[in-house]
């Protein structure tokens, strides 16, 4: 018995994933992407990085590396209803702030509450494995 036979029927066949294929060219020395979701390593604030991991370890270490409440990180909620009232002058409250770890499970959750069967919806490319998952 192979272990395709093992398998879900609704993937029938499981091609190579695009994301896959791109990251095999990006991490070629000196190759600099522009694909989305792939920022150049001169992107991240390596210089303040340290003291950012200090603070959280200090404030937070008890919870740090442990899963949360699936809204998200309550004090990230909290701090982002002072900045969107400063900055930005929209008065919300934590609890209807949901953080996300990535666009896909966003997309997914947002597809399940959104898309009922029967309903017609055009598809961008981007977002055909999660439509995808509703088949």
């Amino acid at each position: 018995m192979t272990f395709e036979k093992m398998l879900a029927k609704q993937n029938p066949s499981l091609d190579a994933s695009a994301i896959r294929e791109i990251l095999k060219v990006v991490s070629r020395p000196g190759m600099i992407s522009l694909a989305g979701g792939i920022p150049s390593p001169d992107a991240f604030p390596l210089d303040i990085l340290p003291m950012l991991i200090d603070n959280v370890m200090r404030k937070y270490a008890h919870r740090a590396f442990q899963y949360d409440l699936s809204e998200g990180f309550t004090p990230l909620r909290e701090a982002l209803t002072v900045y969107l009232k400063e900055h930005i002058g929209i008065n919300v409250a934590a609890d209807s702030i949901l953080i996300g770890s990535g666009s896909q499970g966003i997309l997914d959750g947002l597809g399940k509450i959104l898309i009922s069967k029967g309903l017609y919806f055009y598809v961008f490319f981007k977002l055909g494995n999660i439509i995808r998952s509703f088949k």
